[in-house]
């Protein structure tokens, strides 16, 4: 979808990372080589992520997709050694991530679980339904 952005909007990150300030899109960003306020303006301008990617010199969007993978692959794993998910939950979820990242940086909705990676549109409403 054009106009991608984290889930949320700008009112902030939501329990899982995503959004603005979030470390989703925070480990976006910093794969891109840009701010996150620049990756915003981007997106708010009708780019999708993979668009971004591409534009970005030595970047590119299954680069993009393999930094998010990775950075939410670390993030599980460090939820399980704190105890707040199981293995068997981490272990449920990261087949899953490549796909779905996959989905968002190219702007495409992918099937809505409340436990994955998610952006929604720029121009929608805060309230509007999530990836």
């Amino acid at each position: 979808m054009n106009g991608t952005r984290p889930e949320h909007g700008p009112g902030g990150p939501d329990e899982h990372g995503h959004g603005p300030g979030g470390d989703d899109f925070t480990a976006a960003a910093t794969y891109l080589g840009v701010t996150e306020a620049a990756l915003t303006t981007q997106l708010q301008a009708g780019k999708t992520l993979a668009q971004v990617a591409a534009a970005t010199s030595g970047k590119s969007a299954a680069g993009l997709i393999d930094a998010l993978v990775a950075h939410e692959t670390t993030e599980l794993d460090a939820a399980v050694t704190a105890g707040t998910i199981t293995q068997a939950r981490r272990d449920a979820m990261v087949p899953n991530l490549k796909a779905r990242f996959t989905a968002l940086v190219n702007g495409t909705r992918p099937a809505h679980d409340d436990h994955g990676p998610g952006f929604e549109r720029a121009t929608a409403p805060a309230s509007s339904t999530h990836i």
